[in-house]
């Protein structure tokens, strides 16, 4: 087993990665947060943050720490991630890009292999959870679902409501002030819930026996298949885009000289027609025709 240190400031990553380093280095176990004025445990991964190692070239900081009859390398926590995920050719790479001098920082490429990826959520949806959840919060208190517990059946029946209403053309939930609020939201906020409580173990699971799913894929994919086969050339959808377009309305195909208007002078009462108006009326009609639908 090998004696390592390895070096870097507070909060850049050497806990998270500890095992990955102590694998790469053979050694047998980890002491975290080593202080530099401590003894030495031969067969150990020793992680600090001892700032008196920032700065020094590697030659010094491996005969710093000679004693006890050991040589011991010491490495910046940057080199030894570069070591043990072989990331000198990305960093090479990304540092021959034209205005990429940030995107050569060896934390940001570290970095990005946190567990934190919060930059990859949209702000705009989690704005909106934020307010749904405060609904949840004024109604029931905050966090109540914590104590309480969830029972699944009742949130899965939420989320498919909302998401049933929203499908079928509601677009705002209206039990909730303002009517602004989408029932997609309320259905993730729903989600959310949910699956806290299963992280939590406040999960109530009340749902069915499990189903023999597979089964019904597979025969639902051989029926969906034989669909297809049978009509290679399905009709179009209709959309709500479409009906807003006059999706289903089809131009009027009449022939006006097919038209038979046969008024008689007495067809509208006992007073009859003013003279002249059954013609007038009937070449109306043949000047509509055209728009009239079939």
């Amino acid at each position: 087993m090998n004696t390592v240190i390895v070096y870097g400031p507070r909060a850049c990553g050497k806990t998270t990665n500890a095992e990955l380093l102590r694998k790469h280095y053979d050694c047998g176990m980890v002491l975290d947060v080593w202080d530099t004025g401590e003894a030495l445990t031969p067969g150990a991964l020793h992680l600090t943050n001892d700032a008196t190692l920032e700065g020094r070239d590697v030659f010094n900081r491996r005969i710093a720490h000679s004693r006890d009859s050991m040589t011991v390398p010491v490495y910046t926590f940057a080199e030894a991630m570069a070591a043990a995920t072989q990331l000198n050719s990305k960093l090479e790479a990304m540092a021959a890009k034209p205005d990429a001098s940030k995107a050569t920082n060896p934390k940001d490429s570290i970095g990005a292999r946190k567990w934190r990826q919060y930059a990859t959520v949209p702000s705009t949806v989690a704005v909106e959870i934020g307010v749904a959840m405060l609904e949840g919060a004024a109604k029931y208190g905050r966090h109540n679902y914590r104590v309480a517990g969830v029972r699944a059946s009742v949130y899965v029946d939420a989320a498919k409501g909302h998401i049933d209403s929203w499908w079928e053309g509601e677009d705002y939930d209206p039990d909730v002030p303002g009517q602004k609020l989408s029932h997609i939201t309320k259905a993730i906020a729903s989600l959310v819930v949910l699956r806290d409580a299963m992280i939590q173990d406040m999960l109530n699971d009340d749902r069915p026996p499990k189903a023999n799913l597979d089964k019904v894929r597979a025969d639902m994919q051989v029926t969906v298949e034989a669909i297809l086969d049978k009509y290679p050339e399905p009709k179009a959808a209709f959309t709500e885009i479409g009906v807003k377009n006059g999706q289903g309305l089809t131009e009027a195909r009449i022939d006006p000289s097919k038209i038979n208007i046969n008024f008689t002078a007495r067809s509208f009462g006992a007073g009859g027609l003013v003279p002249g108006a059954a013609e007038k009326l009937s070449a109306g009609f043949l000047a509509r025709g055209k728009d009239m639908p079939r």
